[in-house]
């Protein structure tokens, strides 16, 4: 008998924009799931840091669940700093698509950012986030309101 060649197995690589596309729709399936404390939620439990600010953590889930798992951030600063300086192929951009990350900076907040969201389309302007009104929400924002936007690879 003759051995036969296994072909390569693995899967091609998914289109640029897919994984962060996934991460938009999981995080739309997550609309209205609510906190049970103060800051006490299912996000926040995974990450290993609960009953705390959890919008970022939010993000976290959604992009690990969705393939990016090196996307592991608990602090809006922090995704700011990121992008700043291009780790993981996440940068600013001025065009943001379904799936890349909108930064806001709400008075009395930390800086330069301190909430984030996940784009989910323009005009209007609609995001998903979490520990937003005390759970996961979609809204409408005018683009004033974003400090910047962050491309997602």
């Amino acid at each position: 008998m003759y051995a036969l060649r296994r072909r390569n197995r693995r899967r091609p690589p998914e289109p640029r924009g897919a994984t962060k596309a996934k991460a938009a729709d999981l995080a739309v399936k997550e609309a209205g799931t609510r906190e049970t404390g103060s800051n006490c939620q299912k996000y926040g439990a995974w990450y290993g840091l609960n009953c705390a600010p959890w919008c970022a953590i939010f993000v976290s889930w959604c992009e690990a669940h969705a393939g990016n798992a090196w996307f592991r951030y608990s602090y809006c600063p922090n995704i700011y700093a990121a992008a700043m300086h291009g780790d993981h192929g996440m940068s600013f951009t001025t065009h943001p698509e379904k799936g890349d990350l909108a930064l806001f900076h709400f008075p009395g907040g930390e800086y330069p950012a301190s909430h984030v969201g996940i784009v989910l389309s323009e005009n209007p302007w609609r995001f998903v986030s979490g520990n937003f009104s005390d759970q996961v929400e979609i809204s409408t924002a005018d683009r004033s309101d974003v400090v910047r936007f962050v491309r997602m690879p």
